[in-house]
């Protein structure tokens, strides 16, 4: 993949620099530019529960039956265009201990080890650490790097440095023009698609115990980072109401020979409706690998969170994501929130023509679908 070598010349610089700017595991304060997705400070729930129009509203569950962010039912954040999916939220009680810490973290990085009361400081720093959820800790820790990377790609142009805030502004409007008028849709198996139908809808990954085709199963990690991007808990958490994975159809669904990277999930293009965009995260990239780089936000408001700018020109913010080298080697993961169901399903694209057993099934449940020529 052809890209700007500035930008993976200076990968390495930059976590040079991260790894630098920590003091034994502390972390320094850092411009906060905006929630993602949702994220309150100050606010009295950490987490607002997914509420779909079909669903009843669930019971909260007791806090003794479950580790992480209290789940609760709200209608979801009208500052995010109608998303209904879960938000991140800091309670007060956890913003005040992460203002501690970082008041802890910054007195420590003044200090070298040679002063006087810099054992005292880092015991200080440690305690006051030791006192926040780790999903806290871990999503502040990320912000760092996704901040320390964009702000790497703002600065590596030539010319004039544009602002930091003007620059994650024309970010998210490139996202938002990008995503658009985008269709989500899921790559499966025709093995895969047989067991949708059979099931009646598609089973997340805590279910199947299978990442897919084109990715390892790594459960723990996939739920500390639920927790730590979404607020959902990592435990006591209905397997069945977690993410399912998809992407964002960024070249649309009639092409779909050349991405590479969507091809290793399999063939077979689930297109789903419109109406699932109100609980669609998304974000440019995976959301395991490329967690330092990035993190999802609604689909319908993305955020410069989201932008990735690992495979960017540097100091260029709009993209071509039809770019041959874009296709091969990346593309723009959703996460849909709250199941999906076949009802959820608009149309199913085939590389050529689908198996009798296939088309039986798909008639059954009452899913249309379609062919495109195969690639030659």
């Amino acid at each position: 993949m052809r890209v700007s070598s500035g930008w993976y010349d200076g990968l390495a610089v930059v976590e040079d620099l991260f790894r630098a700017s920590r003091v034994e595991g502390c972390l320094h304060p850092i411009p906060k530019p905006g929630p993602c997705p949702g994220q309150k400070r100050g606010t009295s729930s950490r987490v607002k529960q997914l509420v779909t129009p079909k669903a009843k509203k669930p019971k909260p569950r007791s806090p003794a039956k479950a580790k992480g962010p209290k789940a609760t039912a709200t209608p979801g954040a009208a500052t995010h265009s109608g998303y209904t999916g879960p938000i991140y939220e800091v309670s007060a009680e956890d913003q005040r201990k992460l203002d501690e810490y970082q008041a802890a973290a910054e007195a420590l990085g003044k200090l070298t080890i040679f002063d006087d009361g810099y054992r005292a400081a880092q015991r200080r720093a440690d305690d006051a650490k030791g006192r926040l959820p780790r999903a806290l800790v871990e999503r502040q820790e990320q912000e760092q790097r996704i901040n320390q990377g964009i702000d790497y790609f703002r600065t590596n142009r030539d010319g004039e440095v544009p602002d930091a805030d003007e620059f994650r502004k024309e970010m998210a409007d490139e996202l938002r023009r990008a995503f658009s008028d985008k269709r989500i849709a899921v790559r499966v198996t025709p093995e895969g698609l047989g067991k949708v139908l059979a099931d009646g809808r598609f089973k997340t990954q805590h279910e199947t115990k299978a990442a897919g085709p084109g990715g390892g199963y790594a459960p723990k990690r996939r739920r500390e980072a639920e927790e730590e991007m979404f607020g959902i808990p990592e435990t006591g958490f209905d397997a069945k109401k977690r993410p399912v994975y998809g992407y964002v159809a960024m070249n649309g669904v009639d092409e779909p020979a050349g991405d590479f990277r969507l091809e290793m999930y399999g063939p077979i293009q689930v297109v789903l409706k419109d109406e699932v965009r109100t609980r669609t995260t998304a974000m440019v990239g995976d959301s395991l690998n490329d967690f330092d780089k990035a993190r999802p936000s609604p689909i319908n408001s993305p955020e410069a969170w989201s932008f990735n700018p690992r495979s960017a020109v540097s100091g260029q913010v709009k993209r071509d994501f039809a770019n041959p080298n874009f296709r091969i080697a990346d593309y723009a993961e959703a996460q849909i929130h709250g199941g999906v169901a076949t009802s959820d399903i608009d149309e199913v694209v085939f590389q050529g023509a689908p198996s009798a057993a296939l088309r039986d099934s798909l008639e059954k449940a009452g899913v249309r679908w379609r062919s495109v020529p195969q690639p030659k």
